[in-house]
């Protein structure tokens, strides 16, 4: 965490403001640590391997090749 922004060498890197106030959650990391442990699991990691080749690569083509960007229809009722 930056406590001296304006004395920082890469100030320009990281931000065009004069002062930057970055607020982190601590249930958002709380949540992300939970997925990192879930993520050891190897039955974990498989299913999350299978859902890239299965479900997004689907999306992917529904977008790209069908040229559908938007979706009016929202929620499980509406499939």
């Amino acid at each position: 965490q930056a406590h001296d922004c304006p004395t920082c060498p890469l100030k320009a890197e990281c931000t065009t403001a004069e002062y930057r106030r970055i607020q982190i959650s601590p249930l958002l990391r709380r949540y992300k640590q939970e997925v990192r442990e879930r993520f050891k699991v190897p039955e974990v990691m498989a299913t999350v391997k299978r859902r890239g080749v299965e479900v997004e690569s689907v999306w992917g083509h529904i977008k790209e090749d069908r040229q559908f960007r938007r979706f009016l229809l929202r929620g499980l009722a509406k499939v």
